[in-house]
């Protein structure tokens, strides 16, 4: 059997060649029975798709992904379409973890929860191989609760953070059941209570520090205030500046 490598290999040697002799008709016959085979369907279903079309169709589905990989790996590991149907929660976090690619003020972490180790790995390497502003997409090393696992998503704290981050959303609704208005967002940012947000490009900007100045300025506000409370000659109780103390991002090996 043929590896995945070499298929993609000779794939691409067909797909850009240009040549325009005698065997021009075999060839666009040879390219587009290569291109179905690839795809897993038949003449008949690709019956009124040209040639471009299913090569789109072929960069869709992360075929490319899978015959990169060691000669073992199978085209099917591809996610495919409602492939993580019931798999992922829709509420996703923000800057709860500590990044493992950079510094706090310069890497936001999303983090998603999935239920399953394997889809939690097939989401994994979905973000990662999918996206290039995507810096890691780390799956946790153990259960988070009853064969739950999450998925860390770090990229750069940036303005266009928002806008890239909505357009994977509106991505995974290929391979989910859930639909964009069911997203939510919790950000974490006190020690005490962080509510959940709908999932809007306008409620990351929001609510998220997207540079690391701001990363660094909302942090420094945060002590200011918990260190007059704590000066403040006022009555306390325990626990009643926690509203004010900043939150500190757990470790994923917690």
């Amino acid at each position: 059997m043929t590896s995945p490598r070499l298929q993609k290999q000779q794939f691409n040697e067909y797909y850009r060649s240009g040549r325009e002799d005698k065997e021009a008709a075999q060839f666009r016959r040879s390219r587009r029975q290569m291109l179905l085979n690839l795809l897993g369907m038949t003449s008949e279903e690709a019956k009124g798709k040209t040639n471009d079309a299913l090569k789109a169709m072929l960069d869709a589905e992360e075929l490319q992904y899978a015959m990169e990989g060691d000669d073992d790996v199978k085209l099917t590991e591809a996610i495919e379409t409602q492939d993580l149907v019931d798999r992922i929660d829709p509420t996703v976090h923000f800057d709860e973890y500590v990044p493992k690619m950079g510094d706090e003020d310069g890497i936001v972490v999303a983090t998603f929860k999935v239920f399953g180790k394997a889809p939690s790995v097939d989401l994994e390497n979905f973000m990662e191989k999918g996206y290039n502003w995507i810096i890691d997409a780390e799956t946790s090393p153990g259960e988070v609760g009853d064969d739950k696992y999450l998925v860390f998503v770090e990229a750069e704290r940036r303005t266009h953070f928002p806008e890239k981050f909505i357009e994977l959303i509106k991505d995974l609704e290929n391979i989910t059941n859930i639909k964009r208005d069911q997203w939510r967002m919790t950000y974490f940012v006190t020690a005490k209570s962080n509510p959940e947000h709908p999932l809007t490009q306008g409620n990351m900007a929001t609510h998220i520090p997207l540079s690391p100045k701001a990363y660094r300025l909302m942090k420094r506000g945060q002590e200011t205030m918990e260190s007059m409370l704590n000066s403040a000659r006022i009555s306390r109780h325990k626990g009643d500046i926690d509203g004010f103390a900043p939150f500190k991002r757990r470790d994923r090996e917690e």
